[in-house]
């Protein structure tokens, strides 16, 4: 008989948490569609799986930690599901209660060193993003014969020396630099240095790790006086840059090399998707791009989940959660054809891609072929 290793471990369950967003138009159905598509499989290594869904409204102090309690003291649940992590609900069921959390986006810096290992992501850790979206950009011969300038702040210093280590290997001429002693940089900030400072020193491209929608707007506002490159994944998030549009000819001078956003119609095409899309026993004929979209995003967090929970083994604890995180290697999930976790690595994500503006539908589109992460590492 399977041991009852750990609180919601019983030698024939599996009880499992979802945290969902009162915001987020992602419905439980869909998880509990892919947890009965689980169970009619024989669920983890014999356990059925059970799962127990909590709502917050993350504009509301407290609502988040009230439900990351109800989870893991009323439902006793061992792990928890969440869209975007929200920082209040992850910290509350990991450093509280030392309970593991699968995301499919939210990871950064902080909260994986806090946490080590217990928050796991779909999407690359945005850091790595923007080192990885730069280090391709430089080795694909993007820059060269280019005069360069970046604007640094307290968010980005600390990719400072990763940045000079590139500009010196490749030869590279990183021409002009504006240093703020603020954390960000705001768009009234950026004003003065994508006008008159970049400008005056001959700058072709800016090169953009953060912040990316306020540099978009600061350079609406000035005209087109330079060029960005971004790497910052803000820059292919809906809505790009914050909803004030670009024009025509200032959106031609910004593109960006950052993580992989599928276009529609890789989504429609996609096997895999289509898979998490039959899932759902309620869907009749074909689902739309928006419905697919929907149904990956929930289907990349739970497939990859249950990846870890049945890479754990059958004594399952947080401890050997971690370690299958750590161990687990190289694998794919539904519209991400390459991920990976490892000993550090808690983002799965492993592909990049050129994004260039169109004009017509007024952000930042995929172009070429996705861009393996792996050999730039």
């Amino acid at each position: 008989m399977l041991p009852a290793s750990w609180q919601g471990v019983t030698p024939t369950e599996l009880h499992v948490g979802l945290l969902l967003d009162s915001t987020d138009p992602t419905g439980e159905d869909l998880f509990e569609s892919f947890v009965r598509a689980r169970n009619d499989r024989g669920g983890i290594r014999g356990r059925q799986v059970i799962l127990h869904v909590a709502r917050f409204n993350p504009y509301r102090t407290g609502s988040a930690d009230e439900a990351c309690t109800s989870l893991l003291e009323e439902a006793a649940v061992f792990l928890a599901l969440m869209d975007t992590a929200d920082e209040e609900a992850v910290r509350c069921v990991s450093e509280r209660y030392g309970a593991p959390v699968v995301a499919r986006s939210g990871l950064d810096a902080g909260l994986d060193t806090d946490l080590g290992g217990l928050l796991v992501t779909v999407e690359m850790a945005p850091d790595d993003a923007r080192l990885l979206g730069l280090t391709a950009l430089v080795r694909r011969g993007d820059l060269d014969d280019l005069r360069l300038g970046t604007v640094w702040t307290g968010a980005t210093s600390v990719f400072r020396d990763h940045v000079r280590e590139l500009i010196e290997e490749f030869t590279l001429d990183l021409a002009s630099e504006a240093d703020f002693e603020t954390q960000h940089a705001d768009i009234n900030q950026l004003d003065a240095p994508l006008r008159d400072h970049f400008g005056a020193d001959g700058v072709d491209v800016v090169l953009v790790l953060e912040d990316a929608g306020n540099h978009a707007i600061a350079l609406e506002r000035v005209g087109s006086v330079v060029e960005l490159v971004i790497t910052d994944p803000e820059a292919v998030d809906p809505g790009f840059p914050g909803g004030a549009g670009l024009s025509t000819f200032v959106g031609g001078r910004v593109s960006a090399l950052t993580m992989d956003v599928p276009r529609p119609e890789e989504l429609l095409a996609d096997p895999s998707v289509q898979r998490c899309v039959d899932e759902r026993n309620d869907f009749k004929g074909n689902a739309s791009t928006g419905t697919r979209l929907d149904a990956m995003h929930a289907c990349q967090v739970f497939r990859l989940a249950m990846k870890l929970l049945d890479g754990a083994g059958e004594e399952l604890t947080p401890a050997t959660f971690v370690d299958a995180v750590g161990s687990i290697g190289s694998f794919s999930l539904p519209g991400l054809a390459e991920a990976s976790l490892g000993p550090g690595k808690h983002g799965a994500g492993d592909l990049l891609r050129r994004f260039a503006y169109d004009p017509d539908l007024g952000h930042l589109v995929a172009i070429g072929d996705p861009i393996s992460a792996t050999g730039l590492r």
